[in-house]
């Protein structure tokens, strides 16, 4: 309400008290609307950790046309944004299809980023879209509060692994490094270890993802930690098996970066381009200790 416009509106001869009501009035409902909008902005807190659980839902899946119908009718009826339809919510749904548009909708709607979360789950939709790589809905769902410190106790898994052991085929990785950073700052360690001991470098190492890799040297990560079976960042770049032509020569690149102690401490340097000259002038031609010559 604008309080000036309506002070214009005053009559000349308007007692004391009575301009005092209309003032107190004014601003009571001014206060008011501001609280309306507010709370249409912020998610409730008393939404529940987890959907009440629907023994139906495990034998008559949802079909994901009929998913989207029902968020559809959900934001168009103005209905609960926290509602869960067959023991997962809305914003999980629109996640799991990857529905960017959808996601935003149900969050400016009031949806928590974070819960509630399926019945024994600890998933939460910011973990289940880094796993496969949609990255721009993360970054939607980290500034709007999800928490980026989220685990999956069921695996022990921790975003930085997820970050690493997502899909292979994606061409621009400033996203991904973006979602790690912020992981990074929230105290996530980059030496975490999931549930079978594997930590992320491991991870990014197997899944021959180059840029979280010289991230993770940058940040301090140890290559040498080992998982159940023994296996680190080293065996798990040597392991060419199934690969093909163009993912082998990227494992010889890591090869390289976690061998060479000088290229290595570049990265943890910060000194990216002097990395990148040093990287171009590394032999290729290993000695038998497998140490690259530079």
């Amino acid at each position: 309400m604008d309080l000036g416009a309506l002070s214009h509106e005053i009559p000349a001869k308007m007692s004391l008290s009575s301009l005092l009501h209309v003032c107190l009035c004014g601003f009571l409902l001014a206060l008011a609307m501001n609280g309306t909008e507010a709370s249409a902005r912020t998610p409730k807190a008393d939404v529940p950790e987890y959907c009440p659980e629907d023994p139906a839902s495990n034998f008559s899946p949802v079909p994901i046309r009929t998913q989207r119908l029902q968020i559809e009718q959900l934001l168009r009826e103005g209905g609960n944004p926290n509602q869960c339809f067959a023991e997962t919510s809305a914003l999980m749904r629109a996640a799991d299809m990857d529905d960017l548009k959808t996601v935003r909708r149900l969050l400016d709607a009031g949806a928590h980023p974070d819960r509630p979360k399926s019945p024994g789950s600890t998933l939460t939709p910011l973990m289940l879209v880094v796993g496969g790589r949609g990255y721009d809905i993360a970054l939607l769902l980290l500034s709007r509060g999800a928490d980026p410190r989220a685990i999956d106790k069921t695996n022990g898994q921790t975003l930085l692994h997820e970050l690493a052991f997502g899909p292979r085929a994606i061409a621009d990785r400033s996203e991904e490094l973006e979602i790690a950073q912020i992981v990074r700052k929230a105290g996530i360690s980059v030496n975490a270890r999931n549930a079978i001991r594997m930590t992320p470098i491991y991870l990014a190492v197997r899944n021959v993802d180059q840029s979280l890799v010289a991230w993770l040297l940058y940040q301090g990560a140890d290559p040498k930690l080992k998982d159940h079976e023994g296996r680190d960042a080293f065996s798990a770049a040597r392991d060419r098996e199934g690969e093909s032509a163009t993912d082998i020569r990227k494992k010889e690149q890591i090869l390289l970066m976690l061998e060479t102690e000088p290229l290595a401490r570049l990265l943890r340097q910060g000194k990216t381009a002097e990395f990148g000259r040093a990287f171009k002038h590394c032999a290729p031609e290993k000695t038998a200790h497998h140490t690259p010559r530079c």
